[in-house]
């Protein structure tokens, strides 16, 4: 099991449950094609893995944002 209590094949269909609701629309930038689920509230700062607290990203949009919560602007675009 991986860290958090997800087996690899748990959190593949997690992921492809939130690019499918989120249209694959990216949550930081808007911009379609997200390849990854993004913690809202960072598990790090206390999020859980639940559906309401996972939106889709791109994978260089998440790693730009860190574990900033929301209310933290990003500093930069990704792209």
């Amino acid at each position: 099991m991986k860290p958090g209590g997800w087996s690899g094949n748990q959190a593949a269909r997690l992921r492809l449950a939130v690019l499918e609701r989120d249209h694959g629309v990216c949550w930081i930038c808007g911009r379609p094609g997200a390849d990854t689920a993004d913690h809202l509230v960072p598990r790090s700062r206390g999020g859980s893995n639940a559906l309401c607290n996972l939106a889709a990203a791109h994978a260089r949009c998440n790693y730009a944002r860190g574990n900033r919560t929301p209310a933290v602007p990003i500093p930069s675009r990704a792209w």
